[in-house]
């Protein structure tokens, strides 16, 4: 098998008349489009993420990942071959593509063997380019991650939108302040013009202020997107250390305990090696609403990869109060689910380590509690246990 050139679009000049007038081409790193390459290696779980801008004859990269070059020829990037479709370019493995085989960028470094690319599309339809992910061996995205990198290239455009938009408003301001001088000397058309001048600048506000909000939710849907786990909704390994972290600080000035719950769903590898990664996540989507109906309101629950859950279960006066919650868990897990029109039977294994008697840092807890669930498997699986010492 060989490799390719990558096509020319058919509106190959519009789209680089759009890529142009963004004025991005060249600049410096920028935090707001690190922060968007992040959350897509850490959500793709892959070393490599890049936002990639393709001109006539080069990608170059506005913000990079696990990768030091900033620029490369057109011809061997991946991502030109993502300019003529709106949808997602996903390569499993380039070794078996013949237009990436014989690729110098899979024969040698940095060795690519799985790509993934959302488009950044423009909203005349142009693509400028894509936030990929990219990694060193055959594997492919989930649903769920699929979808979340489409929403981080929608999020890259909606940024790159609003400077471009900002850059305009900032010119309508200025030019308003130069008629504003010109009109004090106009005396005759002095009111006249200061009000036309008025109502655009009204226009400017309320145009700026649509901007404003449009960046806002698009920052607040990075910031769920970093703290969240895009299948289930819950809360991620990064938020629940900093949610235990406050209950720790909060139940020694109230005098009470914290019981720190290490779930592992048992059977699900059969799940999925059956019936395939499509139900298994949707039967996680299903485990999480259970558990979130078992708890208490302060309680916290938390995915933290794979088939591995954390409920943190706060104010116990005693660690035989967290008995009654880990049966509730158990049995709810125990009943059958429906998922993928199929009927699923699986357990738990749940292990818990109580604060402050177990460790006072959200590390040790989570690793005693991990010891003692694992404790609970070897008893017999569908099963809870205390962490002990001893």
């Amino acid at each position: 098998m060989g490799s390719c050139q990558p096509p020319i679009p058919a509106n190959e000049v519009e789209r680089l008349q759009t890529l142009r007038g963004y004025r991005v081409l060249d600049t410096g790193p920028e935090s707001v489009f690190d922060e968007l390459t992040q959350v897509a290696s850490r959500i793709c779980n892959t070393p490599i993420a890049l936002i990639s801008l393709i001109d006539e004859i080069r990608q170059w990269l506005k913000s990079r990942v696990g990768l030091n070059t900033t620029e490369m020829p057109r011809e061997i990037a991946f991502c030109a071959h993502a300019l003529s479709q709106s949808d997602l370019l996903e390569v499993p493995d380039a070794l078996d593509d013949a237009r990436f085989a014989t690729n110098p960028l899979v024969t040698g470094a940095p060795n690519i063997r799985f790509y993934a690319g959302a488009p950044l599309v423009a909203p005349n339809g142009c693509v400028l380019g894509t936030l990929c992910a990219i990694d060193y061996i055959p594997r492919r995205l989930t649903t769920a991650q699929r979808a979340a990198l489409h929403a981080l290239s929608r999020a890259v455009v909606a940024e790159l939108e609003l400077r471009k938009r900002m850059r305009e408003l900032t010119s309508v301001v200025v030019e308003r302040d130069i008629a504003h001088q010109q009109l004090k000397q106009a005396n005759d058309e002095l009111e006249l013009k200061i009000a036309e001048r008025t109502a655009s600048l009204a226009a400017t506000n309320r145009a700026l202020e649509v901007e404003v909000e449009a960046r806002t939710r698009a920052e607040a849907c990075v910031r769920d997107l970093a703290t969240r786990d895009p299948l289930t909704e819950l809360p991620n390994r990064r938020l629940l250390v900093d949610l235990l972290q406050q209950q720790f600080a909060l139940a020694r000035r109230e005098g009470v305990q914290v019981a720190v719950c290490f779930l592992d769903l048992d059977k699900f590898k059969v799940v999925n090696d059956r019936f395939g990664h499509q139900c298994g996540d949707l039967l996680l989507t299903e485990v999480a609403k259970r558990l979130t109906a078992c708890v208490r309101k302060g309680d916290t629950v938390s995915r933290l990869g794979g088939d591995e859950f954390v409920i943190s279960l706060y104010g116990l006066n005693s660690y035989q109060d967290a008995i009654p919650i880990a049966k509730k868990i158990l049995l709810a897990l125990k009943q059958p689910f429906e998922a993928d029109c199929r009927t699923l039977n699986i357990s738990g294994s749940l292990g818990i380590s109580v604060f402050p008697a177990d460790g006072e840092d959200v590390t040790t807890l989570i690793d005693h509690a991990d010891e003692a669930m694992y404790k609970a498997k070897r008893a017999g699986k569908n099963a809870f246990h205390f962490f002990s010492a001893r």
